[in-house]
C-alpha cells in the first residue's frame, strides 16, 4: 500500500478543500506509479511550527513510501502532482516543498526501507540524488 504523508503548517479553508486535496492526490499519486487508488493512503498533519530554508514561511515536508515504483520517471511525475496541488490548497510554495521518497523492498517476511530523497523548485531543474 502507498502512503503519502505531508507534515506542514497550513491549513485547509474548508472540509470540502481537505476532500478534494486527499482525493486528487491519492488518485493522482497512485496513478504516477502505476498502483491502485483503491490501496493509496493520504495523510496531511499540521505541525505548529516548521523552519525549511532559513525561514518559518508555508512549507511542507512530504513522504511517500511505495513497494515499487520509486524511479526518476515516477518521482517527477509524483513531484509534478504534489507541488500543484500544495499550491492550490494549502497556499504552499513550490520551492517550500520538500519530498523524501522511500522505495520499500520485499525481502521475504521482512521490509528494507531505501531512501530516495528529491528536492524540487519549480524554477529549476529537479535533483534527484
Amino acid at each position: 500500500m502507498p502512503s503519502f504523508v505531508v507534515n506542514t503548517t497550513q491549513k485547509f479553508a474548508s472540509p470540502a478543500d481537505r476532500t478534494a486535496f486527499l482525493s486528487e492526490a491519492a488518485n493522482g499519486i497512485a496513478a504516477a506509479l502505476g498502483k491502485d487508488a483503491q490501496y493509496m493512503m493520504v495523510t496531511v498533519n499540521h505541525s505548529e511550527g516548521q523552519y525549511f530554508g532559513g525561514s518559518e514561511e508555508p512549507a511542507a515536508f512530504c513522504q511517500l513510501f511505495s513497494i515499487g515504483a520509486i524511479n526518476e520517471a515516477n518521482n517527477t511525475a509524483v513531484t509534478k502532482l504534489v507541488a500543484e496541488l500544495l499550491h492550490k490548497y494549502l497556499h504552499v510554495p513550490t520551492p517550500r516543498v520538500f519530498i523524501n521518497f522511500n522505495d520499500i523492498k520485499v525481502r521475504g517476511r521482512f521490509l528494507s526501507l531505501k531512501a530516495r530523497i528529491t528536492v524540487f523548485d519549480v524554477g529549476c531543474e529537479l535533483g534527484i540524488w
